[in-house]
C-alpha cells in the first residue's frame, strides 16, 4: 500500500511539473506591426495633390478600410465622395512592407505602391499616382 501511495504522488507531483513549466512556456502577447496598425476604418482628413489641399473643395468626404490580412495580403475599400455628389470606390488587395514602411496598393488596373507612417490613431499614405503627388492624412474611424 505505502508503494501505491508513493508512486500516485510521484505521479502527481510528474503531472503537476509538467503543467507548470506548460504554463510558464506559454507565447507572450507580440507588439503590433505596421501591418497590423494600418487594419481597421480611417476617415481621411487632408488629401492633398500636389500641395493643393483637395478637402472641402472637391472631395466631401473619404473613408479607407483595410481588412486584416486573409493569406499574403488584406483587402481595401476607399470610398471617396465628391463635392458635386459624385462618388468613386476604389478596392483591391494591398500588402505592407513593414521594413520599408510602404503600401502596395493592387487594383485591377495596375499596383501603386506610397510610403507608410501610422502613429497610433493616425495615418498618413504619401507617394505619386499618375504624376501627381498625393498626401492622404486620416485618423481611425
Amino acid at each position: 500500500m505505502k508503494t501505491f501511495v508513493a508512486k500516485s504522488r510521484l505521479f502527481t507531483l510528474l503531472l503537476l511539473s509538467i503543467a507548470i513549466a506548460g504554463l510558464s512556456s506559454c507565447k507572450k502577447d507580440k507588439e503590433p506591426t505596421l501591418k497590423d496598425e494600418v487594419t481597421g476604418d480611417w476617415e481621411v482628413k487632408s488629401f492633398t495633390e500636389d500641395g493643393v489641399e483637395l478637402m472641402e473643395v472637391i472631395v466631401d468626404n473619404f473613408t479607407m478600410e483595410y481588412e486584416e490580412y486573409s493569406g499574403s495580403n488584406g483587402d481595401f475599400d476607399w470610398q471617396i465622395n465628391y463635392i458635386d455628389g459624385s462618388s468613386e470606390r476604389v478596392t483591391g488587395d494591398y500588402e505592407v512592407d513593414v521594413e520599408d514602411k510602404e503600401i502596395k496598393l493592387i487594383k485591377n488596373d495596375g499596383t501603386t505602391t506610397m510610403e507608410l507612417d501610422v502613429d497610433g490613431n493616425e495615418m498618413v499614405i504619401e507617394g505619386i499616382i499618375d504624376g501627381a503627388r498625393y498626401v492622404i492624412k486620416a485618423k481611425r474611424d
